[in-house]
């Protein structure tokens, strides 16, 4: 038993010892570690320094940054929007510019020409953003419109609605935005005005004259207005005597409401005009239109919108006799008409001689709220006004879009015979293929539809007739060609040979005829079949509801055909389907506030589709 315990203390006293030495080795290798550790950490934060230094030396050296300074301010120049005025957004150019580095913020605001151009949103009281951020906002624009130097500028204001609650006198006030805009006057060279309260408008216009704008040349007002508010923009334009801006010397580009036309007198600066907007937000009067379309026989751009409800107007006045006048400069002519518009627009075509014209728009919008058939006869009046127009073109007309809702497919196949010369054409809106038996002699020329008819998409029977090939020169009109009276053959011609550019939009066209009409107008044309072939298309259709997995699925293959003939004809394509789902319901409603009153959210976007140009057809 001695033994025994003598052996059990040498082996506790040698476990402890074991025990110690193992720690202590342990704690050595974990000191070790840690060292290495912080040692990796300060070589990694050295690695990262240096990485830095070398990253922003070798900036230094790239080409972007080695531009000169003259250099980079057009680079920033060509950057700037074109479609509106620069926008008041961190967000957006140029201010997004000042956010990529302290050189490109310095060139930034030390150019001038970068800061010509604003959109302003001036808040109707009760205004919806606090008092403090306003006042940032003034003096952000005071430092905006600093920051241009003596240049002249592009400015567009858009002004929303007031709250039912603010005093009339708050309506009344010229808004502080403009305060400051007025103070730059004699710079101005374009001002645009997008409008739901004029209350302040015309002491605001009672504080110019032509002599405080010297470098204006484009000017305009549009408004979304009943009748006897707008009667107040048109009679603070006062354009009957000659202290009125509308007699500004440099005036080239002018949009006003149509009540301006009706105390018109001839102006000697307006024969300088090149573009001219009308929005008749009242009834059309031809004599007035007459009289102020001869004083601008210079016209390159000229668009009438009819924008006042179809209720509003009465029977339309005929004149007793047509003038008729040549303009002989004019590029571009735009229609924006409504139910019961189209017979003053078949005057003005009736009128109107453009032998240098080389687009023309034609909408025709059926109110959202309800929808409204055009009666038969105003169609083929509409067609017939047109063809006449055609045929005074002399062949010249290489721009079209066309946007007829409610309209028969035969007009859209009378008005694109009639233009055989098209380079480039924009379709959109729903249309009826009326049955070739129906009866139409009851019907009034102008106020009576047609009986009810099956409303549909431009579809693929309408889109047959662009396809190509070895049978497609001679078509037979389903519609039994109602609209062409001197031909009994009923044969149509396959539309648009010299399409180069098009566009369809709120279309329903299945991905087979898509394709078909992109590979005979593409790859499949032959020297003899005489036609041009297509560079750009855009197809915006609609297709049924369906899960989305297997809408992708059943596009895929057509997608893939569709890129192989890209590569192959060096066709442009842009494709996009939209899935119908329910059937909205409108509201025939008042669209303007109602109570409890919802001020509405601040966005530096508001209104930029007023300062919008109309633009050719991007050929690119």
């Amino acid at each position: 038993m001695l033994i025994l315990r003598i052996d059990d203390q040498a082996y506790t006293v040698a476990s402890r010892k074991a025990l110690e030495e193992g720690s202590h080795e342990l704690q050595t290798l974990e000191d070790e570690i840690s060292r290495l550790q912080e040692q990796s950490n300060r070589l990694s934060d050295r690695k990262q320094a240096i990485a830095n230094f070398v990253n922003n030396h070798r900036a230094l050296l790239a080409p972007l940054n080695r531009l000169p300074h003259d250099i980079l301010q057009e680079v920033f120049y060509y950057c700037l929007p074109v479609a509106h005025n620069s926008i008041m957004s961190a967000n957006q150019l140029p201010l997004l510019l000042g956010r990529v580095c302290s050189r490109w913020r310095q060139v930034l605001y030390s150019t001038p020409m970068l800061w010509t151009s604003i959109h302003i949103v001036a808040n109707a009281p009760p205004s919806p953003v606090p008092q403090r951020s306003q006042s940032a906002r003034l003096d952000a624009i005071e430092a905006w419109l600093s920051r241009s130097g003596v240049l002249p500028l592009s400015i567009s204001l858009f002004h929303d609605f007031s709250s039912p609650y603010a005093p009339a006198a708050a309506e009344s006030q010229i808004p502080p935005e403009l305060t400051i805009v007025l103070s730059h006057a004699h710079r101005w060279r374009s001002l645009h005005f997008g409008l739901h309260n004029t209350n302040w408008l015309p002491d605001f216009i009672s504080q110019l004259r032509p002599v405080d704008v010297p470098l204006l040349q484009n000017f305009g007002i549009k408004h979304n207005l009943p009748s006897a508010w707008a009667e107040r923009v048109s009679t603070a334009l006062s354009p009957d005597h000659k202290h009125s801006i509308l007699h500004a010397p440099r005036l080239r580009s002018l949009a006003i409401p149509s009540g301006a036309l009706t105390r018109f007198k001839p102006s000697d600066h307006w024969h300088n005009l090149t573009a001219l907007e009308i929005i008749y937000d009242q009834a059309f009067s031809y004599d007035p239109f007459i009289r102020a379309l001869n004083q601008c026989l210079n016209l390159e751009t000229f668009a009438i919108a009819f924008v006042s409800s179809w209720a509003d107007w009465d029977a339309p006045p005929h004149p007793a006799s047509l003038s008729y006048i040549t303009l002989r400069n004019l590029k571009l002519l735009s229609f924006d008409t409504g139910s019961g518009k189209d017979k003053y627009a078949c005057q003005i075509l009736d009128s109107l001689t453009a032998p240098s014209l080389l687009h023309l728009t034609y909408h025709h919008k059926s109110p959202s709220n309800r929808w409204v058939d055009v009666g038969f006869y105003a169609q083929k009046k509409l067609v017939r006004s047109l063809r006449s127009f055609f045929d005074r073109l002399g062949g010249q007309l290489e721009e079209m879009d066309l946007c007829l809702d409610c309209f028969g497919e035969p007009v859209l196949v009378e008005l694109l015979q009639a233009a055989p010369g098209l380079k480039r054409l924009f379709l959109a809106g729903d249309i009826y293929t009326p049955p070739s038996h129906m009866n139409w002699a009851p019907y009034n020329e102008w106020d009576s539809p047609p009986p009810r008819s099956a409303h549909h998409p431009i579809d693929d029977s309408f889109l047959r007739r662009f396809v190509s090939g070895e049978n497609a020169d001679q078509v037979v009109d389903a519609t039994g060609g109602i609209f062409d009276e001197d031909n009994d053959a009923h044969i149509m011609q396959r539309l648009c040979p010299n399409l180069e550019v098009v566009s369809f939009s709120e279309v329903e066209f299945s991905k087979h005829a898509i394709f078909q009409f992109l590979k005979s107008r593409s790859v499949d044309i032959q020297p003899w079949h005489k036609i041009a072939k297509l560079r750009k298309v855009s197809i915006v259709s609609y297709v049924p509801f369906e899960d989305e997995e297997k809408l992708e699925e059943d596009t895929r293959d057509e997608v893939s055909k569709i890129e192989e003939l890209e590569r192959e004809s060096g066709l442009n394509v842009y494709l996009e389907y939209i899935q119908r789902g329910r059937t909205a319901n409108f509201s025939s409603s008042t669209s303007y506030p109602r109570l409890p009153y919802t001020p509405p959210n601040y966005s530096p976007y508001d209104g930029t589709y007023s300062v919008y140009n109309m633009l050719m057809f991007d050929t690119d």
